[in-house]
């Protein structure tokens, strides 16, 4: 209920009132991981990625088994290009702990293509997206990889299939439509430099 409250009070423009209902429900139960995690996602979906690996770190420290935690600062570091080595320290680690987390195994297999590993990258989303199947963000993975491996296709398929999850983050909406309409028209390109 209080994911849900935030999640409004986002939609509405009203990120400070969201803050502020986190942090009061962090003030009466702070050791409740759910809900520094749930602190750390709002900071994430607002932009401010440093502050949302703050949250957590503490949770970290005091639980370095914390699958959460280790996926969520993994993930921010792979998805933004920065201390990819730690990244990678991190998200193996939860992947040891969780290896049927589709979530996690998403998150590792960003991290193998921002590294450049594009085939273990294609191996590890796709057993992520067989394990999370309905997740528009591993899809978007799944289609990022395909299109950089040249199977635009591919991509393509794998764009519309998350953009027809109607995923409930309206920039994850944006990228998709964006790329679509971007190899809809490399694709019709194409087709009229072959004729």
């Amino acid at each position: 209920l209080l994911a849900t409250r935030v999640r409004l009070l986002e939609k509405l423009g009203r990120a400070p009132e969201a803050r502020t209902l986190l942090d009061g429900a962090l003030a009466k139960k702070p050791d409740d991981a759910d809900l520094w995690y749930e602190r750390a996602d709002l900071e994430q979906r607002l932009g401010n990625q440093e502050q949302a690996v703050d949250f957590l770190a503490p949770l970290l420290q005091k639980d370095p088994d914390n699958v959460m935690a280790l996926n969520f600062i993994g993930y921010s570091f792979a998805d933004r290009g920065v201390k990819l080595g730690e990244a990678g320290q991190l998200l193996r680690r939860a992947a040891d702990l969780a290896p049927d987390d589709g979530f996690v195994l998403d998150s590792l297999g960003w991290l193998m293509f921002r590294e450049g590993r594009l085939e273990e990258a294609a191996h590890t989303l796709a057993r992520a997206n067989r394990l999370s199947p309905h997740s528009a963000e591993i899809l978007f993975h799944v289609g990022e990889v395909k299109l950089a491996r040249g199977d635009t296709a591919g991509a393509k398929a794998a764009f519309a299939q998350a953009l027809a999850t109607h995923p409930s983050d309206a920039r994850m909406t944006e990228r998709l439509a964006k790329r679509l309409r971007t190899l809809g028209d490399a694709l019709r390109l194409n087709t009229r430099n072959q004729k």
